[in-house]
């Protein structure tokens, strides 16, 4: 309840917002407030902790690696990378707005969620490229590219108001740009040479 009330009003005022409007949204005295949180940052870095809750997707998209639709599989992983994002972005600008210190271990265990992400992005397109069903350079570089065109469509929306398409259609027409450039049998159809065609022979003046 009182980190509920605290992220609400930080992301509404900043981190300027004062504690008894935080414990009066909260229907709790202020020193109950500084009894869970001895300090204001302590408060605020706690009501700005980033839990998405992403485990799903992520074990659904693993399991789909050589049997499933890659198309579903890549479909629905972005929708939920779009939401998590929608969410991670204004309490990361607000941290970083905010003046408060982050420590180095603020992420630990894990790591942050946009790096999870890429080494999830890139263990699954190395598994399916060990399994031809993609081709690609680099599954990193797909993987960042990937998700960099997610978080993209969330950055013009959250500073712009910028919406060029839904965001379902949107990812589905992400993901088939990415399985058009990707499909094995048109990386080989790429390097197959051209047959060369013999010049034409010109019939030479009449004697």
């Amino acid at each position: 309840m009182i980190l509920e009330a605290a992220r609400k009003v930080f992301l509404k005022r900043g981190f300027r917002a004062p504690t008894v409007e935080i414990a009066r949204k909260a229907g709790v005295s202020e020193g109950t407030l500084f009894k869970r949180f001895p300090t204001k940052p302590e408060l605020f870095m706690a009501a700005m902790n980033v839990e998405t809750n992403d485990q799903v997707w992520q074990e659904q998209l693993m399991r789909s690696v050589g049997t499933g639709d890659m198309k579903e599989a890549l479909e629905a992983a972005a929708v939920s990378m779009i939401q998590q994002v929608q969410i991670i972005l204004p309490r990361v600008m607000m941290i970083h707005s905010s003046g408060v210190t982050v420590a180095m271990d603020y992420y630990l265990p894990n790591k942050p969620p946009v790096l999870q992400h890429l080494e999830l992005l890139t263990r699954y397109f190395r598994a399916e490229m060990k399994r031809g069903r993609l081709a690609c350079a680099s599954p990193e570089l797909q993987a960042h590219a990937f998700i960099g065109s997610l978080y993209h469509y969330v950055i013009c929306d959250f500073f712009h108001r910028y919406r060029p398409v839904p965001a379902r259609e949107y990812v589905r027409g992400v993901v088939a740009t990415l399985l058009r450039a990707t499909r094995p049998e048109r990386q080989q159809n790429a390097k197959q040479p051209r047959a060369k065609i013999a010049p034409r022979r010109t019939k030479g003046p009449k004697k």
